[in-house]
């Protein structure tokens, strides 16, 4: 390598840095952290949840989702392992009333129709 290449990426790093200095240092995130006494203050009134927990004695929906590690079956061998299963609705047959579609990593999916 030359001494003028090594010169070279030596000035646009710095330059780079100099940049990355100078746009960390602006005002506006100072303004974002401390915002101005003259600002508005909104009040947020909380509002109930949209779900709650319903056991499945009272809906009806008798499913588990379960991973059983083994040494084929585990984080190490597939990364995603613990991600589990989905909850689909959708009226799937076209009837007009909801359907249930819960899958599973180690057991059977379930399908609820018109739920």
């Amino acid at each position: 390598m030359s001494s003028t290449y090594i010169i070279r990426n030596t000035a646009y790093m710095l330059g780079i840095i100099g940049v990355l200095l100078i746009t960390a240092c602006s005002e506006t995130k100072k303004e974002i952290l401390n915002p101005s006494a003259a600002s508005t203050t909104e009040v947020i009134e909380k509002e109930a949840p949209l779900f709650s927990a319903v056991s499945s004695d009272q809906s009806g929906i008798k499913f588990n989702n379960f991973n059983i590690e083994n040494q084929g079956a585990n984080y190490y061998h597939y990364e995603y392992f613990y991600n589990g299963g989905g909850v689909a609705t959708a009226d799937f047959n076209n009837d007009g009333l909801l359907d249930v579609v819960l899958t599973a990593n180690m057991a059977p999916n379930l399908s609820l129709i018109h739920i």
